[in-house]
């Protein structure tokens, strides 16, 4: 089969195989392989009557799975380039839309309503003209209420099939050309890497926006003619035990994840129905992200009493810029393999030192992702382009029939990528063993500090170990920020963190203390978040943390945990050396007069400049809390003292002591009241954000 067209019209016969969309609460739809191919028949009858044709451009804005995959093959049958994008809801995904569509020649987009005005609103608050773009949507809704087919194109095997938009690109966006040939070169090195078979049946959540999603949970499954069980990404998110039991229910061979999908899963292995069995599951496929061998044997450990077998992982390595896939490990293989290496000698251009065991401070883990696949070539580089032997870090760069020829209407980025020759610098960093690949790292990933080279991914690693927080819950990034006052550039981590503010302190000592101690490592900063930013695949997105972190947007979290240090220092610090410290400050703004413990500051004459001083002095010495008014609550040096080592302490006895004022029968008049409430400036908004889950009581943000 010379293209994807060739692919899909080759399942007009088929009505006993085809896709389980897994809707709402569980429910599936099935449509077969045959409604499949006449209902995108007639969606492109309807895409051709609004004036799209050949080599035109069309958007994705889908949320619903079951819409993706008609339109998509639409597309594919009318010589249309899809450019799927993912939906996310945040700025980053709206910005990348539109930096994407002014990328593309002649492009139309096709999307929900909802999703639309999303945009709409977008560009409104962002000064961005929507004119181009308002006659040229297409509701999603619209398309099934046409009943005339459209003219299928017959396309060669050198037209774009798809444009693949990487997931984390939103600096400058990056259209990876995939035509029909890379993508079924890929495909046939895919199927004959990890033993696939038409014997199969896969199950998936990930996105269709990505790469894995869409070549190697679909296309793949529909060349090997295969049933496919599609939960979307956001009912896993919901509900991640669904992606289990529904694997159960179907006897499915084929799993496909990345890092985060196992992580997310194992947080609710407990909550999975015991009558689960997952015995039938052949082969899990693992990559997208950097591979953790300990994540690994963890899920293992929870999901052996569901009859899954420890030898059915398949770790993998690919990026889209090779469609999908550039090696794999074979099924047959076994157990995971990794390698224990000097982490102080992971340089470029010099030789992998290996440990026998990883007990070493200066151990660093790395899983093999196996031989290079059918049709694709690997080579590893140096600094200056020289081919390394094998156990020789350096460069990953690929070549072959499944590589991409390009960047779309980027021609000064592609001959940045490609070699003369036609081989592609991937950009990760990595070495050969035995004839396959081991990746160590993103080159954009590593640090330089003081002279020495450390991985984002290797110093996460370790973090997760000293941090005391469960392997499913431990998310973790770190990154180089430049200080562009001193010119130098800190490491610093952010984790994600939901605990009480005590309890944090005592997690960045223990990371802090044990990279210094362990690799030598300063961090600079450890900040805590309720959420690490991933991209669509869950990869981390280091490069906006660091961006915000160099914007100052953490000021507020790092003065937080500043506070609470200093509340802790206050804690441990005798009343008596509280007491000689306030009076020695007092000694520096009020001279005059001779201070005692119990003297009233305001008898004494204090001025309101003289208390503004002293108050100030304070707050350097004993944290932003204490202001003015707490001298008047606490009018002597004692008084004062004890509230500061105490807090609230004091006011809880004030409170209680009118509260007994009040038992007496004291007469109150009440003169006003008012509203201070977090997140809202009036009442109306407050209680709007209440009921939006606002108002909880959590650590930083």
């Amino acid at each position: 089969m010379s293209t994807l067209i060739n692919v899909i019209r080759n399942k007009e016969s088929e009505t006993e195989k085809g896709i389980s969309f897994v809707k709402k609460n569980g429910i599936e739809k099935f449509v077969s392989y045959h409604d499949l191919l006449d209902k995108s028949i007639k969606i492109l009858g309807y895409i051709q009557s609004k004036g799209i044709s050949y080599k035109d451009e069309l958007v994705f804005q889908l949320n619903d799975n079951e819409d993706f995959v008609h339109s998509f093959w639409a597309g594919l049958l009318g010589g249309i380039i899809p450019v799927p994008l993912s939906t996310g809801k945040n700025d980053e995904h709206k910005l990348k839309f539109f930096k994407v569509w002014n990328q593309l020649n002649n492009p139309y987009l096709i999307c929900d309503l909802e999703h639309y005005e999303v945009l709409e609103k977008y560009a409104k608050n962002n000064d961005i003209d929507l004119s181009a773009l308002k006659n040229r949507v297409i509701d999603i809704r619209d398309v099934y209420h046409y009943e005339e087919d459209g003219q299928i194109y017959e396309s060669n095997q050198d037209d774009i099939a798809f444009l693949q938009f990487s997931s984390g690109s939103t600096g400058e966006p990056k259209g990876v050309m995939l035509k029909h040939y890379n993508l079924l070169a890929n495909m046939e090195g895919i199927i004959n890497g990890t033993r696939m078979t038409s014997e199969d049946s896969l199950i998936t959540w990930l996105p269709m926006s990505h790469d894995m999603g869409l070549i190697g949970c679909h296309l793949i499954p529909t060349l090997l003619n295969i049933n496919q069980v599609n939960i979307n990404t956001n009912d896993f998110i919901r509900r991640p035990r669904m992606w289990l039991e529904k694997a159960s229910q179907h006897k499915s061979t084929l799993l496909f994840s990345p890092n985060f999908g196992y992580r997310y899963t194992l947080k609710y292995a407990k909550r999975v129905s015991e009558d689960v069995d997952l015995s039938n599951v052949r082969i899990i496929i693992n990559g997208a992200e950097p591979i953790s061998a300990d994540l690994i044997h963890e899920f293992f450990s929870k999901m052996r009493k569901y009859g899954m077998k420890d030898t059915v992982m398949c770790p993998a390595y690919g990026l889209a810029e090779a469609c999908l896939g550039v090696s794999a490990a074979y099924p047959e293989d076994g157990n995971v393999i990794t390698w224990c290496i000097d982490r102080r000698a992971i340089k470029i251009g010099e030789e992998v030192v290996y440990l026998q065991n990883d007990t070493s401070n200066f151990a660093a883990t790395f899983v093999d992702v196996g031989y290079p696949l059918t049709n694709t070539s690997i080579r590893i580089t140096d600094n200056r382009q020289t081919v390394l032997d094998e156990d020789m870090l350096g460069a990953v760069e690929i070549k072959g029939k499944n590589v991409t020829s390009g960047y779309y209407n980027m021609e000064a980025k592609t001959n940045e990528a490609l070699s003369a020759d036609g081989w592609l610098n991937t950009g990760d960093i990595g070495f050969i063993k035995n004839g396959r690949l081991v990746i160590v790292g993103r080159y954009k990933d590593v640090l330089f500090v003081n002279g020495q080279n450390y991985f984002a991914n290797d110093l996460e690693r370790v973090i997760r170990e000293v941090a005391g927080i469960p392997l499913s819950e431990a998310e973790v990034a770190v990154g180089g920020a430049r200080n562009f006052k001193e010119q130098t550039e800190h490491i610093v981590a952010f984790i994600k963190f939901k605990k009480s503010d005590e309890e944090f302190i005592e997690i960045e000592k223990n990371i802090k203390r044990e990279l210094n101690y362990r690799l030598g490592v300063q961090i600079s900063h450890v900040i805590p978040l309720k959420q690490i930013p991933k991209t669509t695949s869950g990869k981390v997105q280091r490069f906006n943390l660091v961006r915000r972190f160099e914007e100052g947007k953490f000021q507020s979290i790092i003065k937080q945990i500043d506070e609470h240090k200093k509340k802790g220092e206050r804690n441990s610090e005798d009343i008596d050396q509280i007491e000689n410290g306030i009076v020695s400050i007092c000694k520096m703004y009020i001279s005059e007069v001779e201070i005692g413990l119990e003297d009233n500051f305001f008898e004494m004459g204090i001025s309101s400049l003289q208390l503004t001083q002293v108050a100030s002095e304070l707050q350097q010495k004993y944290g932003d809390h204490i202001k003015v008014a707490d001298f008047y609550a606490n009018q002597t040096i004692k008084e004062l003292a004890d509230f500061i080592k105490n807090g609230k302490k004091r006011v809880n006895e004030k409170n209680s002591s009118r509260k007994n004022m009040n038992q007496a029968g004291d007469d109150i008049a009440i003169i006003g009241i008012s509203l201070k409430a977090s997140g809202a400036e009036e009442q109306d908004e407050y209680w709007e954000y209440i009921r939006n889950g606002g108002g909880r009581s959590t650590g930083f943000s």
